[in-house]
């Protein structure tokens, strides 16, 4: 199944996302549409250099851990 993306407050998101956030999500509050995607694309666009950095600081433990793990290969290890 493909996912249609819509264009959005210099945002793509998934068309099933977006109704969901304008139908279901905002319904019975006051905050419009437009206010709700502006105000996303501000914090997602703020947050993207952080959530580039915790990315890599993720990749790097994760090599960290994938080389121990080869290097330990066939190893027995103590728990005590």
């Amino acid at each position: 199944m493909q996912t249609t993306y819509k264009s959005v407050s210099d945002l793509k998101v998934s068309e099933d996302l977006f109704f969901f956030v304008n139908n279901e999500l905002l319904k019975d509050t006051d905050i419009k549409p437009e206010r709700f995607w502006l105000g996303f694309s501000k914090a997602v666009h703020n947050l993207a250099p952080k959530n580039r950095e915790l990315i890599k600081t993720r990749e790097n433990l994760q090599k960290k851990i994938d080389d121990w793990h080869i290097k330990n290969k066939g190893n027995q290890i103590k728990t005590e």
